[in-house]
């Protein structure tokens, strides 16, 4: 029984910050309301990526997709921010869909552009190329 504890403890522990770990390894913000802040105070899109702890395809886009030179290189113009979709987040941007990505004007919080599922880097340079236009 101890063992069984033991193992859903850690467990617990291992899935329960993917997010603001995906965060850290990609120098993303992980808190929408101080993505939001910075995006309003810099003049820039702001680039919201909703993950899902456990979720395969989250882990696919965020280590394959986001971490490539020309993903980085590209989003530079945008206030990026990765959070997990359980997140406050206003109610637009609730989903059960993820990975998800919203582009997103700071001032009326409305989407410009939305990305869904996973895709490929260049897949997905074509939807970060519409959000800059």
């Amino acid at each position: 029984m101890k063992i069984l504890l033991l193992f859903i403890c850690l467990s617990t522990f291992m899935f329960a910050s993917e997010a603001s770990t995906f965060a850290k390894e990609l120098g993303y913000l992980n808190s929408y309301a101080t993505a939001l802040k910075k995006a309003k105070k810099e003049h820039k899109i702001l680039m919201l990526v909703e993950v899902e702890d456990g979720c395969t395809w989250c882990y696919k886009f965020v280590n394959t997709t986001l971490q490539t030179k020309a993903i980085k290189r590209a989003t530079q113009r945008f206030v990026r921010v990765i959070v997990d979709k359980h997140t406050k987040l206003p109610v637009f941007f609730k989903t059960s869909f993820v990975p998800i990505v919203f582009f997103i004007d700071p001032y009326t919080q409305s989407f410009i552009v939305e990305s869904i599922g996973y895709h490929n880097p260049k897949r997905f340079l074509l939807k970060i190329n519409k959000a800059k236009k």
